[in-house]
Order: structure tokens, then C-alpha cells, then sequence
């Protein structure tokens, strides 16, 4: 389920198992469009292994930079070629990957929402 905003929203609250954001409780793993969408009930083919399938739509928007909320305890682990991947070969343009336990996550996302970057993020929010 995608929930619309109408441009990259902050996060307000964050404990474990429950993100709140533009007033609305989201209490599951989550992607933040480029757009400012939400992509609410995201898994993980692989559980707690981050592939760049998993992020597709994000991707596919290629943002300057990608944020990864890890979990409270950094329990989701992220495949190697995530980590400063290539874009789309055609475009040549590389995506900034920072992937930290969640709570760290959001605070380097809400401190980032006014750079000039397109950013993306997603986030893991339990262990």
C-alpha cells in the first residue's frame, strides 16, 4: 500500500516497531519515495539481508543518496554492492548509500530533508 504525501515528509517519532510520520502511526518495515511516498508493509525477499531488489522503486528513481535504517539493534545487514552502487548503467550516476541502525537513520533523514540532494530512504523497524 502506498500512502501519497506531497513532498519528502519528516519523521516526528521513532521507537521500536513504530515510525510516525505527517500524523500517520506506521507500525511496519517502510520505503520513503524520492517523492515523498510511503511504501508501507515492505519485506525483504532474504528477511533481514538487504538486496537491491528489495529497494527497486527506489532505485529505479536514482537518488543522490539512499538512507537504510538497519533496526534498532542493526540487525538487517545489507548486501556489499549496495554500498555506493552504480545507478542505471546508461546513466553513469552513483546513489550515496548510508545505512544505520534506524534511530540513527532518521536523524541523519530528517537533518538531510533540506539539502538539495534527491534522497530516498527505507527502514527496518524492529530489531
Amino acid at each position: 500500500m502506498i500512502f501519497f504525501m506531497n513532498s519528502m515528509p519528516a519523521i516526528e517519532r521513532y521507537r521500536f516497531g513504530k515510525m510516525v510520520i505527517g500524523g500517520k502511526p506506521f507500525t511496519s518495515d517502510l520505503m520513503i519515495l524520492s517523492s515523498g511516498d510511503i511504501i508501507q508493509n515492505w519485506r525483504r525477499r532474504k528477511g533481514h539481508l538487504l538486496t537491491s531488489d528489495d529497494i527497486k522503486p527506489l532505485l529505479d528513481s536514482q537518488p543522490d543518496l539512499l538512507i537504510v535504517g538497519t533496526g534498532a539493534f542493526g540487525m538487517m545487514k545489507m548486501d556489499p554492492a549496495l554500498d555506493d552502487r552504480s545507478g542505471e548503467p546508461a546513466s553513469g550516476k552513483k546513489t550515496k548509500v548510508i545505512a544505520l541502525r534506524t534511530g540513527k537513520g532518521i536523524e541523519s533523514y530528517n537533518k538531510l530533508l533540506t539539502s538539495n540532494q534527491k534522497m530516498c530512504a527505507c527502514f527496518h523497524l524492529t530489531c
